[in-house]
């Protein structure tokens, strides 16, 4: 312990002293780049300034010159000269009178200025006058010219208006930096000065600028080079008599194909005298003597701090070493090689053979077995290992090592217990606990393996995905135990084909497997693979030595060929296996489908759709349409089935049941359903005085969500309608898979007066147990019997027995799907006399429907009285009826015989 207090005094000090020497060092570094930085950033900040201030001038300059060229309708250069010359006065520029006019020959080659005509000269630069504004000497570039001063020369057509540089830049430049330390300069992109303070001086390069500097330094090219990108910045020359800050700026203009850059050249005695400058070292010293005083406070707090605490460790410490060595069991005393020197009593007595343990290697580390554990005692580090106890038992022992001068006193506490429990909690966490495979979890952790090493670029893998059909359906007929043994016979199944393969097999969730295949020969050798385990599958299975007939199993195959893939990621590799088993699913040719690119644009085109649907839910894009119910007998409208409708026009030709399906599995439909609800309710206390109920089909997502039922009768009540306003349509094959659940929720929603439809009756299961029990008012024809029952006599004899079912059991009848007299008369005949369809209306808006109700109905296809000329019906029904006669009497009959020949066998 006093040799880690003095280390620790020795750490901290050293710890101070580099501190010190690095915030010093790097004082050094920021006042000389970052301050300097500051100071250039505020230079660039004013020469954009001025760089604004300058074009704007210019711009409003040449508008106004070009202004006053258009008004004249002259035709000849020489007029339209003259008129220019007489409304001069129109031309305006900053404070500048001296303002100059001309024109340009172009046939002659000539230009007109004061007063003279001057050919071009041998400098002439061709460019200079395409420019709508340039810079120019006219000595420089037209013969016999002895103007030598610099000019800004503007052209507009055949036009010339110029004035001398030297007063404009004044006025602009100066109103920045009026110093003597300060140069300004004018250049464009190539490097070439176009005007400067004080020079009369023409067309010199840039460099030449700091050879009169008398700088140095000759590498300009990172200068060079910022200019024609047409960037802004500064740069810092120094030389043997003086050193310069160089900030330059581009204009923004569209009259110039050439960059044109403003510059300023200053003393850097400018530079140490600015205030922003100043403020920044101050700022920085001041920032690195707190930091210091902070530094060298908090250090003795630390020293301090040791001191108090070694007090206190120092006496725990010792007393925690005599329990260690007297309370805990296990204490093994081993030299610095790892060589075991004696075990105490306790080790003797509960480890098996330990007499077989002469050298720490022999000890097996937990988790790792391979590694090292001399290392780990070296380091006084903790560890694991794994020992047999008497009774032949694995306990796993936690080692902590003291030294002991020369020595290693292992001291040893068991831990069997909370290892155990943390094996099972990992298990729990990364393996599906019926099959003991790798979860989800595990396969994302392979897949993330897989996308950053090059096997999945070098070589062929696949990812399957496997799911049993309805598999809910099986826990329900079969029992919990019976579905868990057919999923491990399907795990025993896969592994069993795959034994040719180098595969991982996970249970994802319930029923649903996922296979990695990696380095597959060629993938022909995958669809091999894949009508192999669907003939393995269609074998019946043995559950518990019961032959079972064999499930249905779709299989989803994913070849991954990472160049047909946008993104290689875990999530992507495993969407596109889901995709390829949701194609499979929906099959009604093959069991098994592979992934493609026109899958992938399906996949893409739901995820565009789902984005849709959230926007539309924002932008209350779903409206409600209503089809009548109407009651042939009665002659009236007795309700309306409330549908709802996307209005948007990309999915105009969508299918209501693809968008709704998608809403179920994202979650959207509850939303949605807020919609829906809120709407039809709203219509329904605006028809109630009419005594008319709306149905509305509830999805099963919507049903089995907490706390749905409770905001159904909350909005019931807020609305304040009346017992039998609202029905509820479900669907028979839901309500018997979620039978328990799904009554009490019903019953519920009756006691509360909703009236409860099934809707698509004889669709699916059609139990007549279930029938007796569920809690509904009404039955729903599906449309496909209505559509149907006239063709087929078959078909009429199934929705004749619905009728009665319905009429027995004293059920309210709709018929849905009505299109023609022909199947509204056979209904009426068999007792259902409300119909919807498209024989009574379309479904409407709610305005319509309202005055649908309003107004007195007459529909000429809906008669007064039901009188068919149709004679082969009325016999086709009496038929119906006398061979149901004939059934009973052969029951009867048969029930008797039975009763006679169990008396006659009783007797004997």
């Amino acid at each position: 312990m006093k040799r880690l207090k003095i280390k620790l005094y020795i750490t901290i000090t050293m710890f101070l002293l580099v501190s010190c020497l690095v915030f010093f060092c790097g004082y050094l570094f920021l006042s000389k780049n970052y301050v300097l930085k500051a100071a250039g950033n505020n230079f660039i900040n004013m020469t954009g300034e001025v760089a604004v201030d300058f074009n704007l001038q210019i711009t409003s300059g040449y508008n106004t010159f070009k202004n006053v060229v258009d008004q004249s309708n002259k035709t000849t250069v020489e007029e339209r000269y003259q008129f220019v010359l007489l409304n001069k006065e129109l031309i305006q520029f900053k404070n500048v009178n001296n303002i100059k006019i001309g024109y340009i020959d172009e046939e002659n080659k000539q230009y007109y200025i004061n007063d003279s005509f001057y050919n071009y000269g041998n400098q002439y630069i061709e460019k200079m006058f395409t420019q709508s504004v340039t810079f120019c000497n006219f000595s420089y570039i037209l013969m016999n010219c002895d103007d030598i001063n610099n000019y800004i020369v503007l052209r507009y057509k055949d036009i010339l208006v110029f004035f001398e540089s030297q007063i404009y830049g004044d006025l602009i430049f100066n109103s920045f930096m009026n110093n003597e330390k300060a140069n300004y300069l004018v250049i464009d992109s190539n490097g070439m000065i176009l005007f400067e303070k004080n020079n009369s001086d023409y067309f010199n390069k840039l460099y030449t600028y700091f050879d009169f500097l008398e700088t140095e330094t000759k590498d300009y090219q990172e200068l060079s080079d910022r200019i024609k990108s047409g960037l802004h910045g500064y740069n810092v020359f120094e030389g043997k008599k003086t050193k310069q800050m160089f900030v330059y700026t581009p204009i923004v203009s569209d009259y110039n194909s050439d960059k044109l850059f403003i510059c300023y050249a200053l003393d850097y005695e400018l530079v140490e005298n600015n205030a922003l400058f100043k403020e920044t070292q101050n700022l920085l010293r001041n920032t690195l003597v707190i930091i210091f005083v902070a530094l060298f406070v908090t250090m003795n707090a630390i020293l301090i701090s040791i001191n108090v605490i070694y007090a206190k460790k120092e006496y725990e410490f010792s007393l925690s070493r005599l329990t260690q060595l007297f309370v805990k069991p296990y204490v093994v005393l081993v030299n610095k090689k790892g060589h075991i020197i004696n075990y105490n009593k306790a080790f003797r007595l509960k480890v098996q053979k330990f007499y077989n343990y002469e050298d720490v290697s022999q000890f097996n580390l937990y988790p790792d077995p391979t590694t090292d554990v001399l290392p780990l005692i070296l380091k006084q580090t903790s560890f694991v290992i794994a020992l047999e106890d008497s009774k032949e038992k694995t306990r796993y022992i936690k080692f902590i090592s003291i030294k002991k001068r020369f020595k290693y006193c292992l001291i040893g506490e068991d831990k069997t217990e909370e290892v155990i429990e943390n094996d099972f909690n990992r298990d729990i966490a990364l393996y599906n606990p019926v099959t003991k495979l790798p979860n989800r979890y595990m396969l994302n952790r392979k897949l993330d393996e897989l996308c950053n090493s090059d096997r999945l670029f070098k070589t062929n893998n696949s990812l399957i995905a496997i799911d049993i059909t309805d598999f809910a359906k099986v826990n329900a007929i079969f029992g919990f135990a019976t579905a868990d043994s057919i999923l491990c016979s399907l795990r025993d199944v896969l592994q069993k084909t795959l034994s040719d393969f180098e595969y991982s097999l996970y249970n994802i969730r319930t029923s649903l497997f996922v296979i990695l295949l990696e380095n597959v020969l060629n993938y022909n050798s995958v669809i091999e693979w894949s009508k192999q385990c669907l003939i393995s599958l269609n074998e019946p299975i043995d559950v518990n030595g019961n032959s079972l007939t064999s499930v249905d199993v779709r299989i989803g195959i994913f070849n991954i060929e990472t160049s047909k893939l946008k993104t290689v990621t875990s999530d992507s590799l495993y969407e596109c296996a889901m995709v390829a088993l949701e194609r499979a699913k929906t099959s009604r040719h093959s069991k098994c489908s592979f992934y493609n690119a026109e899958l992938g644009q399906l996949f893409s085109r739901d995820q565009i759709m789902e984005e849709d649907l959230r926007k539309a839910i924002d932008n209350n894009e779903f409206k409600m349409y209503y089809q009548t119910q109407y009651n042939t007998k009665y002659k009236r409208v007795v309700g309306f089935e409330a549908l709802v409708r996307w209005d948007n026009p990309k999915y105009k030709f969508e299918s209501v049941e693809h968008f709704i399906s998608l809403a179920e599995k994202n979650g959207m439909i509850v939303e949605i359903g807020r919609i829906i609800i809120d709407q039809t309710f709203k219509f329904a206390k605006r028809i109630q005085d009419f005594d008319i109920h709306i149905s509305m089909n509830v999805s099963p997502v919507q049903l089995l969500q907490s706390g749905f039922v409770n905001e159904l009768i909350d909005k019931f009540n807020q609305y304040q309608l009346k017992k039998g306003s609202i029905a509820i349509e479900i669907t028979e094959t839901f309500l018997m898979e979620n039978s328990d659940t799904m009554i009490e929720k019903i019953k519920l929603l009756r006691s509360h007066g909703f009236t409860i439809h099934l809707d698509d009756f004889g669709m699916g299961y059609s139990s007549l147990l279930y029938l007796k029990d569920l809690p509904i008012d009404l039955i729903k024809i599906d449309k496909q019997f209505v559509r149907e029952m006239v063709a087929d006599r078959r078909t009429r004899l199934i929705v004749s027995k619905i009728v009665q079912i319905a009429t027995s059991l004293e059920l309210g009848l709709v018929a849905e799907g009505v299109e023609t007299n022909k199947q509204s008369e056979m209904l009426a005949k068999m007792g259902c006399n409300i119909i919807q369809g498209y024989l009574i209306s379309k479904p409407i808006i709610e305005d319509e429907a309202f005055n649908f109700v309003k107004k007195p109905h007459k529909k000429e296809v809906v008669e007064d009285t039901i009188e068919s000329s149709d004679d082969e019906f009325e016999d086709e029904i009496e038929l119906i009826e006398e061979t149901e006669d004939q059934e009973d009497f052969k029951n009867d009959n048969n029930t008797e015989k039975r009763a006679k020949n169990k008396k006659k066998g009783e007797d004997k």
